[in-house]
């Protein structure tokens, strides 16, 4: 739950927040979307997550909402417009995808080691 720190970081940046912090936070927000989905993307294949193409859609929904809020940065140069967008989308992220979605594959791994580890069929 890294992103949660990255909305940390811009809730106690929003006195002082310029342009250049703007680019760090998307710059970051790529880094971390790249790495995590990857990882989590990976162990969902390895465990045969039944909806696994549901939640990988569900990442290219966000690293499009990334790429768009990046692009719009770069048209417009608002970066207080994109920085509270990007606040609000971060807490949507947080509230839709890892406590919903996130927490349903959860629960499937957890069924998974817990039906192997006790031998239940």
């Amino acid at each position: 739950m890294e992103h949660l720190g990255i909305i940390n970081n811009l809730y106690n940046q929003k006195d002082v927040f310029s342009e250049d912090c703007c680019y760090k936070l998307i710059s970051s927000l790529f880094c971390y979307t790249n790495k995590y989905f990857r990882v989590e993307e990976e162990s969902m294949m390895e465990h045969r997550y039944p909806r696994f193409w549901e939640h990988r859609d569900e990442h290219l929904q966000i690293i499009n909402e990334i790429t768009k809020y990046n692009n719009l940065l770069n048209e417009k140069n608002d970066f207080r417009l994109v920085a509270k967008n990007i606040g609000i989308f971060l807490c949507r992220w947080f509230c839709s995808h890892n406590l919903i979605s996130d927490y349903s594959y959860a629960h499937y791994i957890n069924s998974i080691t817990y039906t192997t580890n006790y031998n239940i069929v």
